[in-house]
């Protein structure tokens, strides 16, 4: 006759299960609503939902192109501070920023902003190439081979105006190994922008004059660490941008990448004049 194992073991077994497992799904349940409003949810009217609503309107659509700065959910939205600018004289702002997204990943995507028929696109991508690479030379070329195929999609697919955005600062030591090879890549921004005569917007300049006039020095220490820690303090702990940043050490940025308020500011000022000289509509 086969004996029944006693049932003591497998309860203890049981209760050390429970014990242990219980503080790492309360972590989880706890973290899931970070990472999602941090890195995962979607910007506000993405093309694709333009696309989809079939509701085009009146007024001009313009389409922000690039990768988080322009996603802005782990940072502040100079997207949505455009919108709230412009949106009540009719302009449309399609969001088409997507969080770590390079220059090739835009451009493996740019059908979609010509299915959007866009009166105007402004391009702000290149951070994420800046940051893979630390030999600068093949990262460059493959950067401007992109942004000047990304050029002649837009000139020849679509009717619309095109600016590119020069790359914020990385970290606030303008001085720096990371800004040093940073400047490459704004230099071919630049370069590509007049090649195909579209507007070139200052972002960098404006936000290192800001910068030096308050003696930022601080480098970049981006991580998914900082940026989750960052998320936490805004959407946990309701700090603005702006406290984020200046607790990690910064002026403009809150990681060292990632636009506070002001440096939000800056982006959207120089949109706006840009689309005011358009005159759209």
């Amino acid at each position: 006759m086969t004996e029944t194992p006693p049932a003591k073991p497998r309860r203890r077994l049981r209760r050390v299960l429970i014990w242990t497992l219980t503080p790492v799904l309360i972590l989880v349940a706890a973290l899931a609503p970070l990472v999602y409003l941090t890195f995962l949810r979607d910007a506000t009217l993405t093309p694709q939902e333009f696309l989809e609503s079939g509701d085009t309107g009146d007024g001009p659509v313009v389409v922000m192109a690039g990768a988080s700065t322009v996603h802005g959910i782990g940072s502040s939205d100079f997207v949505s501070l455009l919108r709230q600018r412009l949106g009540g004289e009719g302009h449309q702002f399609v969001n088409a920023g997507i969080n770590g997204h390079t220059s090739a990943d835009l451009l493996a995507r740019s059908d979609e902003i010509v299915e959007v028929k866009p009166d105007a696109v402004a391009i702000l991508v290149g951070t994420n190439n800046a940051l893979a690479e630390n030999e600068t030379g093949p990262a460059v070329r493959d950067y401007r081979r992109d942004l000047d195929a990304l050029a002649k999609k837009l000139t020849t697919g679509t009717d619309a105006a095109l600016a590119f955005y020069s790359l914020q600062p990385l970290g606030e030591d303008l001085d720096d190994a990371d800004n040093k090879r940073l400047a490459r890549f704004n230099a071919t921004v630049e370069e590509v922008a007049a090649d195909h005569d579209a507007t070139y917007l200052p972002l960098n300049e404006t936000l290192a004059k800001t910068i030096r006039a308050e003696d930022g020095s601080q480098p970049c220490d981006f991580s998914l660490a900082t940026a989750a820690t960052a998320g936490f303090r805004h959407y946990y702990l309701g700090q603005s941008w702006d406290d984020v940043g200046a607790a990690n050490g910064y002026t403009v940025l809150i990681d060292g990448v990632h636009l506070n308020d002001r440096g939000a500011k800056a982006a959207a000022d120089l949109g706006e004049d840009w689309l005011r000289d358009l005159e759209l509509g």
